[in-house]
């Protein structure tokens, strides 16, 4: 149980007779059991949290915040000037107050395979699903705090999609231990340029009090040098000067990624289940982190060792008919479709590749741009069929070299799903990748 007088105080609410009461845990869902808890009505584009503020009281709830003055139960409401920023002050006070060392993943691809990874390898808590906004984080941090075993250490996915939001996040986590994947072509609609991505995800570095350690890509950290102290940062990358560098990495469908790189002029060997060079160095930023964070390297290596690609993120399994299905469906943008499309090419099929691919959001004045490049990137490859769908699939297609290769638009999802069952056979390869709206999950689940 929690006391509600230091939340309100953190809030910088005013109650009329609160102080002296304790809740069990914090909801915004009124779905959800209200028993004992403090209610948090959001806002969003077709909803209003404030309009179940009733219904969570009645289910159990014992206060609520509010931006506005209720008619009925105002004695069980703490008035706020703003419910969304409210809720991140709850989280900021619980991580302060507790100690609560918090290790920030950001980049603009591969987020979630690397804090899924890192919780696998370091046994701590952390982000579930993608919970990695200004709603997500909070209640990760919450979650934590009213269960019966706190973790010291929260593992947390930082997403931002617009100007402002990594420095709120920030402010609420300050994490000790940051990490950052990649900066690239990811949610230009909200930024603009590659630019405004770079310098809005370097928030979480500049400004940040209590910074410890910042692993991040050897590429990402060239274009900050001499703007921080040195020490701070441990980067990983392909070339000389990285403190992780990666000299080999070979996938293959059975047996895997074969990783090979120096750390400390050591020598050392991961055989990954997770493929591609992109994920070479994904591996590489969870080993930085986890040294960083005292494990022993023999054990990071162990037990990366047996760590599953995460559902529809590169997920590569057999299809009922055998075939080789490489389901990277949850996301897209250009710089993991790019690392996609490597991959397949890359690796040794006996029998046909099949590449399906849809549109590209968020990306704005350089979507149409970005679609055609990666219709030239797949003419340098020798993968024998291309199946798209989606408006801004004309692009790519377009400016494919379709001589040597099958190359078609289909008008609905379904009619690939047809297309690929009538064609495939056992020996053959497909890798299926779209934005997240695109739903091409339809596709891979209609795969025999």
């Amino acid at each position: 149980m929690e006391s509600l007088k230091d939340i309100i105080k953190a809030v910088n609410g005013y109650a009329e007779n609160l102080s002296h009461v304790s809740i069990s845990g914090i909801t915004t869902d009124t779905r959800e059991d209200c028993s004992g808890k403090l209610f948090i009505p959001l806002k969003g584009v077709n909803f209003n949290g404030h309009d179940y503020i009733e219904t969570a009281l009645k289910k159990g709830a014992v206060a609520a915040l509010s931006e506005k003055e209720l008619l009925h139960n105002s004695d069980k409401i703490i008035k706020v000037k703003d419910t969304l920023d409210a809720y991140g002050k709850i989280a900021k006070y619980f991580i302060e107050r507790d100690k609560i060392k918090i290790i920030a993943i950001t980049g603009t691809a591969g987020k979630t395979t690397v804090k899924e990874l890192l919780k696998h390898v370091t046994g701590f808590k952390g982000t579930e699903k993608n919970f990695n906004n200004l709603i997500g984080v909070p209640k990760t941090i919450l979650e934590n705090v009213f269960q019966d075993k706190k973790s010291d250490f929260l593992i947390m996915e930082l997403g931002v999609n617009c100007k402002g939001e990594m420095e709120k996040l920030r402010d609420i986590t300050t994490p000790e231990f940051v990490l950052i994947t990649n900066i690239g072509f990811g949610h230009l609609e909200g930024f603009g340029s590659v630019d405004d991505v770079f310098n809005e995800k370097l928030k979480i570095v500049y400004g940040n009090s209590n910074l410890e350690k910042c692993i991040l890509n050897q590429s990402v950290f060239k274009k900050i040098e001499g703007k921080k102290n040195r020490n701070i940062f441990k980067l990983f990358g392909e070339k000389e000067g990285a403190d992780a560098v990666l000299l080999s990495s070979v996938s293959d469908f059975e047996k895997g990624n074969f990783i090979e790189f120096s750390y400390k002029n050591e020598k050392l060997k991961i055989h990954s289940k997770l493929l591609g060079t992109f994920n070479a160095l994904n591996v590489l930023s969870v080993f930085l982190t986890a040294v960083e964070l005292g494990f022993d390297k023999h054990e990071i290596i162990s037990k990366t060792e047996t760590f599953k690609p995460v559902k529809m993120r590169c997920e590569v399994y057999k299809s009922e008919k055998g075939v080789r299905i490489i389901n990277d469906c949850y996301n897209a943008n250009f710089d993991s479709f790019k690392s996609a499309i490597t991959l397949f090419d890359s690796v040794n099929v006996i029998g046909k590749k099949y590449l399906v691919m849809g549109d590209m959001f968020e990306l704005g004045d350089m979507s149409a741009e970005l679609h055609k490049q990666l219709g030239k990137i797949v003419s340098l490859t020798g993968i024998d069929y291309v199946l798209c769908y989606g408006d801004l699939t004309g692009n790519i297609v377009e400016n494919i070299n379709g001589k040597s290769r099958f190359v078609k638009r289909f008008k609905n999802k379904s009619e690939i799903t047809d297309f690929l069952n009538k064609n495939l056979k056992p020996e053959d390869a497909v890798l299926v990748k779209a934005s997240r709206a695109v739903q091409f999950e339809e596709i891979t689940e209609g795969i025999k």
